[in-house]
């Protein structure tokens, strides 16, 4: 009889395993009748009334599933059956956890976890502490969780480890795994999955990553389908933290359909609910009402699901412009997250009750009700909604005229974003963090100008700008991996190909190249440093005589310009600028590339952003000084491609004032001053047929003496070992690209691309004296990837090229008595200026893009 309820027994648990719950409850319900209650079958009994309730409760018949559990726990204790005693309270504790009984299920957890002590048994322990870590995460109590879950990787990995050892020893390879190893497999996986979860609340989303695709792994490897739809529904959450919209519903909508598949309710409305948060942050609000609304009917009247739901249906009503609806949503979610305890459920209330006050100018108020969910979250410890109170905080506080104050929230907001964004592997996520957060870092930026705070705009300033490439710059000179170097080696083929190729074959390689600019930033945030610049050191490595000036405007809104100055000593000045349309306009034209645009004349324009850009310290600075002094540009968004040289300050143009250099970050070219000098001898030059070309190779011997040339199929060679010479020359036609596609073009059809670059030794100077050679796309978030800053990769720590279409001729005027200037031993930047000033005394009326479309990128030592 007992072998016979055993195999029932056996038969239940696989229907319950394959998702099946409602059949499974019933051959539950029949088996438990038909077991006998005396003798070894006692022990049977225990068994089958705790699979019985753990069926019942993953129905969400939670009533039901405690009564059967505390039966089977009587029984096992009567008959000494301590391991089915410990997987009963195990199982009562999660329905108590789901009924929110949060103190009860900690104490059936720890009285499981002494248990399987008793037991030497460390995978139960390790599950018994997991589950309490669960308990602590569902009270915000992130850091009492993390030790929890420590401990338990701990025990379940030595315990995993030890029962491998055993397999190999009886050389068991090849067969079924043993129950021992697929219960550690299973409790590993669910470890993994629940640090997973709270490495992406604290943050730490590389971390994250690597837990939940472990976990993902050994769910996989289990066929534990509900184990996966709970990895997909934390991988949707970790793609919403970084702004990836798309792939955040892909996961949600699988964790659902593996939750529907299963018959979990509580997992379905899970899934629905992260779904309508998706799609409340596209701005859908009708399909985030009625996702939250399904999510709602079906979780089984689960406190917790329900009051989650009504925060966010708070929100869809508040943004629909139905405020009492709000407010009945928010008085639900008070009342529920009151019951429980539940922190930081009270911070969101408050939280959307400040909304609700702020958005009817009720401004002291919303002050209050912010400050509140600001008091609530302090002992939780997530800073993601730390960060969204401050940045809401701030903004009252502005609105109420105390700036100061704000900026206090402002800046905290910012610091929590960079904590998050600055260590992430994944360029596509911190880019997406920083872009999905912007606002937080206009806003401060905003607040700093009001209260003439320029460290603070500083900091926010230099947030986010060339973070990987001027820590590759500060570490030395650029070492391509294998992956890299194969991947361009496979570009350079696509490019041989599609000299006369299909439509199809240019898009092919206009792929490859955003994977190879994806691989090479991350492979650049690998060996990221621990923490970016200090805005203090990088003020002591100006010149004495020196300053830096960061120019940028707003994503969303081009006409607003922010500026900070700093000298070489004492405090940066910040300012506001609203640019004119007239001023947006000429930009943009620039950024366009618009000939029409370009070689027209600017007088008015260019003396309207000269008094905009050059903050009137400065300007005084610059037209009190005994000599001009070095100016480290530093623009982003359409100003990085922008003649600034040709800027008029006081009736005098900026190149007249300054020598100036430019920088995609202020942190780059510290790297580069940071730099050690390198020597070498002789030039190395290419040139193609371009207008001119015959007349600067004259100059550039005249200057240096014969060049090293070689042809358009040997340059690669060439300069992978180029950084034995003083300077490389390359003279060919540049093209509008921007990336690693960015390229010049030889006289045989081929290219020298951006990424070719990455693969060369250069020496400190680099001259690419060609149209658009200078290009870069700068934009918070992003690698600032182009000819001049994988040339700066490779070695170079100075580079000359062109940001326009330069005229061909005037630029080899430029160009030969730039060379002559360097050769004396003038730094690069300085013999520019001299050879552009040159020009203009002879055509002191010359259009912008004949004379200032050369720049001088990165750091001018002498050469």
């Amino acid at each position: 009889m007992t072998a016979e309820l055993e195999a029932a027994l056996a038969a239940a648990r696989a229907i319950a395993e394959s998702g099946a719950l409602t059949q499974a409850e019933a051959a539950f319900r029949a088996l438990e009748e038909r077991t006998v209650l005396d003798g070894p079958a006692e022990r049977l009994h225990a068994r089958v009334l705790l699979d019985w309730g753990w069926t019942l409760g993953g129905l969400m018949r939670l009533e039901e599933a405690g009564l059967r559990l505390a039966q089977a726990a009587r029984v096992a204790e009567r008959c000494r059956a301590r391991d089915v005693l410990r997987d009963a309270l195990l199982e009562a504790g999660l329905v108590a956890r789901y009924a929110r009984r949060l103190d009860e299920a900690r104490e059936l957890f720890d009285r499981a976890a002494a248990i399987a002590r008793e037991l030497d048994d460390p995978i139960g322990r390790a599950r018994a502490l997991f589950l309490g870590a669960t308990v602590c995460h569902l009270r915000a109590d992130y850091p009492g969780g993390r030790r929890l879950l420590d401990a338990a990787l701990d025990l379940a990995a030595s315990a995993a480890a030890r029962i491998g050892g055993m397999a190999e020893a009886a050389d068991t390879a090849g067969t079924p795994d043993t129950p021992d190893t697929v219960r550690s497999d299973g409790v590993l996986a669910d470890i993994y999955r629940e640090r997973g979860a709270s490495a992406r609340i604290a943050g730490d989303y590389d971390e994250a990553r690597r837990c939940l695709d472990e976990a993902a792994v050994r769910y996989q490897r289990a066929d534990k389908l509900i184990g996966m739809a709970n990895v997909q529904r934390e991988f949707g959450s970790l793609a919403e933290a970084v702004g990836d919209l798309d792939e955040a519903r892909r996961r949600y909508r699988a964790a659902y359909t593996a939750c529907e598949l299963a018959e979990r309710p509580l997992g379905m409305a899970s899934a629905l609910r992260r779904l309508g948060n998706v799609e409340l942050e596209a701005g859908q609000l009708d399909d985030a009402g009625d996702l939250l609304r399904r999510a709602r009917d079906v979780c089984d009247g689960d406190p917790g699901s329900l009051a989650s739901t009504a925060i966010l249906l708070a929100h869809v009503a508040r943004l629909a412009g139905r405020p009492e609806e709000a407010a009945r949503e928010l008085a639900v979610a008070e009342r529920l997250y009151t019951d429980t305890a539940h922190l930081a459920g009270l911070a969101e209330v408050a939280f959307g009750r400040g909304r609700l006050a702020q958005e009817s100018g009720r401004h002291e108020e919303a002050r209050d009700l912010f400050e509140l969910a600001l008091t609530a979250l302090t002992p939780v410890q997530n800073l993601q909604a730390e960060a969204l109170t401050r940045y809401e905080l701030a903004r009252e506080l502005l609105a109420l005229g105390r700036p100061r104050e704000a900026l206090v929230h402002a800046l905290r907001d910012v610091e929590i974003w960079e904590r998050l964004g600055y260590p992430l592997a994944d360029p596509t996520a911190r880019f997406g963090l920083l872009h999905r957060n912007r606002y937080s870092y206009l806003l401060a930026m905003h607040l700093a100008s009001l209260s003439r705070d320029g460290w603070a705009a500083l900091r926010v300033g230099l947030a986010g700008r060339a973070d990987a490439l001027a820590s590759a710059l500060r570490r030395g000179q650029w070492q391509l991996s294998p992956q890299l170097r194969e991947q361009i080696s496979q570009i350079r083929l696509l490019q041989a190909a599609t000299a006369t190729a299909s439509s199809g074959m240019v898009q092919d390689l206009a792929d490859a190249f955003k994977r190879l600019e994806r691989r090479t930033s991350a492979t650049l945030r690998a060996v990221l440093e621990h923490s970016p610049a200090d805005p203090v050191e990088i003020q002591r490595a100006l010149p004495g005589t020196g300053h830096a000036l960061l120019l940028d405007q707003s994503d969303d809104d081009p006409r607003i310009c922010w500026k900070i100055w700093l000298p070489a000593s004492g405090r940066p000045v910040v300012e506001d600028v609203l640019l004119s349309d007239a001023e947006v306009r000429l930009l943009q034209a620039f950024e366009r590339r618009d000939d029409d645009i370009i070689w027209a004349e600017h007088p008015a324009l260019l003396r309207q952003l000269g008094e905009q850009l050059v903050p009137r310290g400065l300007a005084e600075a610059l037209r009190r000084a005994s000599s001009p002094p070095p100016l480290v540009v530093v623009t982003g968004s359409a100003l990085a491609v922008f003649p600034f040289a040709a800027l008029e300050v006081d009736g005098r143009r900026l190149v007249e004032l300054a020598e100036l250099t430019w920088n995609p970050s202020l942190t780059t070219w510290h790297a580069l001053a940071r730099r050690p000098a390198s020597t070498g001898s002789g030039v190395l030059a290419y040139h193609d047929h371009v207008p001119g070309s015959a007349r600067e190779l004259r100059e550039l011997e005249a200057a240096f003496g014969p060049p090293e040339r070689p042809r358009a199929g040997e340059l690669l060679a060439a300069l992978g070992v180029a950084g034995r010479y003083r300077a490389v020359v390359l003279g060919a036609h540049g093209d509008g690209e921007t990336g690693l596609a960015h390229a010049l073009h030889l006289d045989d059809g081929g290219r020298l691309t951006a990424a070719d670059l990455l693969d060369s030794s250069l020496p400190e100077l680099v001259v690419m004296g060609s149209c658009w050679s200078g290009r870069l796309r700068v934009q918070a978030g992003q690698e600032p990837l182009g000819l001049p800053t994988t040339a700066l990769l490779a070695g170079a720590r100075c580079v000359i090229a062109g940001i326009v279409d330069v005229s061909g001729a005037t630029t080899v005027t430029i160009l030969g008595g730039f060379y002559q200037q360097v050769a004396s031993g003038s730094p690069p930047a300085r013999s520019l200026r001299q050879a552009q000033l040159a020009y203009l005394r002879r055509r002191p009326n010359a259009r912008p893009a004949q004379w200032a479309g050369l720049v001088a990128v990165g750091h001018s030592p002498p050469v």
